[in-house]
């Protein structure tokens, strides 16, 4: 569609243009070179044909006569000019020409105004002396005139189009709205001038001196397509270009030739475009630098950091105003910036190198901490003229860090040093005086209070204890929370005063706490130890360790520990730690003691017994010395999931290398190990991994383990039955209470205790407790094992008595598996 557009707009322009022709038959202007040019500029050199073929659809229309008399003449003149417009048109494109701007306006007269119409002229001539016979004199005259027309053309059409288009494309700005009554009466007069120049001109037309007063009349229009606010100018323009072509017509008078009329007309034109071009980059960049201005001071009001600018001589003053920043608070910050300038800010003003300050501003409200960022701030000759300060508040900043801080350092509930705060606190007490004792303090009963009265009312009870604990311990001691229940009280004590500090720990821990006619008296144990030789940590638990005593001596009381107690403090950490490191590596030992046939002798199984390996690799440490520490550590299920694994890979060895039948393996289990959810599973698992039937391990548990939950260990012994796993009841008769559970308990062997064995047979009271055993047991289809068989007495004594089964060292002892003896052992007939 466009090029259909250009051709019409070409042949109108031409049309309307027709009546100004000179006497030798060439326009004074001709727009449709200017359209020709233009259009080319915008599309490139592909429309070169769309321009030869609106050239010879103008001559079809403007001058037919002209296809009869010269044909080869019209195409030729077309193609050529159309070549040297093309040309112009590529090297101005890559000249950078888009619109008609101040920098390129050089460029765009010498290659537009004066060589593209110049060239067109050549070709014009060259026609007329080669197709029409024309004289030189007349050629040159007619090329002079074309040169001439289309130059006035290309330098008031071109530009105005150019702009037009690059407006078209967002490219320039668009024109503004009168937003004021002065601007709207501009408005007015632009329109005036744009209507009235045109009129004056067609009036003059018919003169020889005025048939430029068209050309100068669009003059205006540049600058209107260019700057539609800046109407003055352009009437002022207009008026210019009036008065050149007046004085220019008057001078030369009605006899001379109307192509220096022309001239004349052309170097208006492109003094007219200069003035407007400049005029409009003046006008652009004043309009740019106020809207920067605008954009600066739109972003200092919303920018949060203060900006000052120090001058030379040290004077400053603040360029915006921040929210965080009070009317009133403006000055002391300067103040103290002006302190800051005597060091950092001059350093900057000398080697240009930013540099940052922190400075703390008194308020009424409290300090200010401000982060100071400074700036060099160059002039145009690149020196430093000034240095901008950028002011940033941190003091909500420092406050979130410093209540950060405090919560890590400090419990949320109490307020108190947390334990990590408390410790390093201690360390530095310590270091300060070499007589410190350090109280760890535990709540006894504390659970009580939230199982009945709900967490917040145990929360308010240990606010209590803590304003107690600060209470008694006076200044420059440490008082801390060490856990849920737990408080530590560090100060400057010797061995005589410790006695008074634990009287007073305790007497602050004696709560009572009533609510809903419901009463609980809390109490509480105190650990007491003093720095000898110990790091913090060996304080803590020398401490612990005292603690957990005054518990087991009945509560509510304090225990300082003494040289026996650490020494056996010692003794269990390194059991403890030996246990540890023997649990990680599954370095344990198993031995098995045989389960005998007290009549025949006949191996019926192995009880699993477990050992560690000493320290060193010499000799084995028996399950008394680490069984309890294992249980109070929680370490008894590793440890018990350790030895299942191993009895059960030691029988299945066992059958493997011996040929054996089924033999039952026996392993104890502690009451943390059969509630364990899932312990079902792990002893299938075991079993599966080891080839062995579930019908062959039995799970052997204390009346101790039974009496703690016996509901617990009904369910879980039914479930192993259910998997066809069974269990024995081991030392059974210590714990007589136990009988009760003994008939809904899902066992299937009963252990009667060595203790009523080594009486047998001689202790009357020993041998009528097996006997009742034994009874019990035939009542409830239970078999019966006696443990602790060591004479030959002994065991006469249980045959008699009923008992079938027994183990002990006068049967076999304990042995790794390897050693195990499975025939029948001789015994003496009873």
């Amino acid at each position: 569609m466009r090029p259909v557009a250009f051709i019409a707009a070409y042949v109108l322009a031409a049309r309307l243009t027709d009546g100004l022709n000179l006497e030798n038959g060439f326009s004074p202007w001709y727009p449709p070179a200017g359209l020709a040019l233009a259009y080319l500029v915008v599309v490139g050199p592909r429309g070169a044909v769309t321009v030869v073929l609106a050239r010879l659809a103008m001559v079809a229309v403007t001058s037919r006569e002209s296809y009869d008399v010269e044909p080869d003449g019209v195409v030729i003149r077309a193609v050529a000019i159309t070549a040297c417009y093309a040309a112009a048109a590529w090297l101005l494109r890559r000249l950078g020409l888009r619109r008609a701007r101040l920098p390129e306006l050089g460029w765009f007269a010498a290659v537009g105004v004066v060589g593209a119409p110049l060239g067109a002229a050549v070709v014009v001539a060259v026609t007329e002396i080669l197709v029409l016979d024309a004289s030189g004199e007349a050629a040159f005259d007619a090329a002079w005139t074309f040169w001439i027309g289309d130059a006035v053309a290309i330098a008031t059409i071109v530009p105005t189009v150019l702009m037009l288009v690059a407006a078209y494309r967002g490219e320039v700005r668009a024109p503004r709205l009168p937003s004021s009554r002065s601007a709207r009466f501009e408005a007015a007069l632009q329109g005036l001038a744009l209507v009235v120049a045109p009129v004056i001109a067609l009036s003059l037309a018919d003169q020889d001196s005025g048939t430029g007063f068209l050309a100068l009349a669009i003059i205006p229009a540049i600058w209107v397509a260019v700057r539609a606010d800046l109407v003055l100018a352009a009437v002022g323009l207009l008026l210019l270009n009036v008065s050149l072509s007046t004085v220019a017509s008057v001078s030369l008078g009605a006899t001379s030739d109307l192509s220096e009329l022309q001239a004349v007309m052309l170097a208006a034109a492109l003094a007219g475009l200069y003035v407007a071009a400049s005029t409009h980059t003046q006008q652009m960049a004043e309009a740019d630098l106020i809207d920067s201005e605008q954009r600066y001071r739109s972003l200092l009001a919303a920018a949060p950091d203060l900006v000052v600018r120090f001058e030379a001589n040290g004077d400053c003053y603040a360029a915006n105003h921040p929210s965080w920043l009070p009317r009133e608070g403006v000055e002391p910050v300067l103040e103290a910036l002006r302190w800051s300038w005597q060091g950092a800010g001059r350093a900057v003003l000398n080697d240009a190198e930013p540099r940052t300050v922190e400075l703390t501003v008194r308020a009424l409200d409290g300090d200010q901490h401000l982060l100071c960022r400074l700036v060099a701030e160059h002039s145009a000759d690149g020196s430093v003229c000034s240095v901008v300060a950028v002011v940033s508040d941190l003091t909500a900043q420092r406050q979130a860090m410093a209540l950060l801080d405090h919560e890590r350092r400090h419990d949320a509930l109490t307020g108190l040093p947390n334990r990590t705060r408390f410790l390093h606190e201690l360390e530095s007490l310590t270091e300060a005086s070499a007589d410190v004792v350090l109280a760890v303090a535990d709540v006894d009963g504390f659970g009580a209070v939230n199982d009945m009265f709900g967490s917040k009312r145990g929360d308010s009870v240990l606010c209590e204890v803590a304003e107690r604990l600060l209470r008694i311990a006076g200044p420059g001691a440490l008082v801390g929370r060490l856990g849920a229940d737990q408080f530590a009280v560090a100060m400057h004590a010797d061995e005589t005063t410790a006695a008074a500090v634990g009287s007073d720990m305790l007497r602050a821990m004696r709560v009572r706490v009533v609510e809903a006619e419901r009463t609980v008296f809390l109490t509480g144990s105190v650990g007491l130890a003093l720095t000898s030789g110990n790091d913090i940590t060996g304080l803590l638990s020398d401490a612990d360790t005292a603690m957990h005593a005054a518990k087991e001596s009945g509560r509510d009381r304090f225990v300082l520990l003494d040289d026996e107690r650490r020494a056996a403090t010692l003794d269990r950490r390194g059991m403890l730690s030996h246990l540890r490191a023997c649990l990680d590596a599954g370095d344990i030992v198993v031995h098995h003691q045989p389960v005998i046939d007290l009549m025949s002798g006949e191996v019926q199984g192995f009880e699993a017994l477990v050992r560690l390996p000493a320290p060193g690799g010499e000799g084995l440490i028996f399950p008394g010395s680490f069984l309890p520490l294992a249980e109070e550590t929680e370490l008894d299920v590793r440890l018990g999931e350790l030895v299942l694994d191993r009895a059960l890979a030691d029988i299945a060895w066992l059958r493997r290398e011996r040929d054996t039948g089924p033999i039952v393996i026996n392993v104890n289990v502690t009451a943390r190990q059969l509630t364990l959810p899932g312990f079902v599973h792990v002893v299938l698992a075991a079993c599966r991994k080891h080839g062995v039937d579930p019908s062959c391990a039995r799970l052997e548990l204390t009346e101790t383990l039974v009496l703690a939950d016996p509901e617990a260990a009904v369910t879980a012994l039914r479930q192993l039955r259910a998997m066809g796993i069974s269990a024995a009841l081991d030392d059974f008769g210590v714990g007589y209470s136990s009988m009760i559970h003994l008939q809904r308990l899902p066992v299937d062997v009963l252990k009667i205790d060595r203790a009523f064995v080594s009486g047998l047979p001689d202790d009357s009271d020993d041998r009528a407790i097996v006997g009742l055993v034994l009874g019990l047991a035939e009542a409830l289809d239970l078999s019966v094992t006696a443990e602790g068989i060591e004479t030959e007495q002994q065991r006469r004594c249980l045959i008699e008595l009923g008992c079938g089964t027994g183990q002990g060292y006068l049967l076999g002892r304990p042995a790794p598996i390897a050693d195990a003896v499975l025939t029948p052992r001789p015994l003496h007939p009873a």
